[in-house]
């Protein structure tokens, strides 16, 4: 895979000038349900609590298919390659309008087998329609409802 442009993206919103970018990963297992992770109660720790996507801030010098699979790896123990994901959204934060969400697909199907958890609460999986019942990230519901509408 080549560098990633901003170009390589659906655009849900315009993501304007914004420096501030996070990469995440939309992950799914055998049956089709979406991987969300149970993110940690810590002061520093943006949304404690939330269930969101796997994922993590740009670090400098670093393009977007970069820190998805660094991201993906750290928090997960999970390696995977460039070739195994591919651009999909692009979206200002519903909850930070400084920050602009990179969502990825992943083209591997994980099981709970093959998580070693090295950041976040937990994990699960998650059908759709199991939003209403818990406390699921906004920018998590966006990216997976678009999924859902293709």
């Amino acid at each position: 895979m080549t560098s990633v442009s901003l170009d390589d993206f659906t655009h849900l919103t315009d993501i304007g000038s914004s420096q501030n970018s996070a990469s995440v990963l939309l992950a799914r297992d055998a049956g089709g349900r979406y991987l969300l992770q149970i993110r940690d109660n810590f002061p520093v720790i943006a949304a404690p609590g939330m269930l969101g996507l796997f994922g993590g801030h740009v670090e400098r010098g670093e393009d977007l298919a970069e820190c998805a699979v660094r991201e993906f790896r750290e928090e997960t123990g999970i390696v995977i390659t460039r070739a195994e994901i591919e651009p999909y959204v692009a979206f200002v934060s519903p909850s930070n309008a400084d920050l602009v969400h990179f969502v990825f697909k992943l083209n591997r199907r994980i099981s709970p087998a093959d998580i070693v958890l090295e950041e976040g609460a937990g994990f699960v999986f998650f059908e759709p329609s199991q939003f209403a019942n818990f406390p699921v990230l906004e920018a998590a519901k966006l990216a997976i409802n678009w999924f859902e509408g293709e």
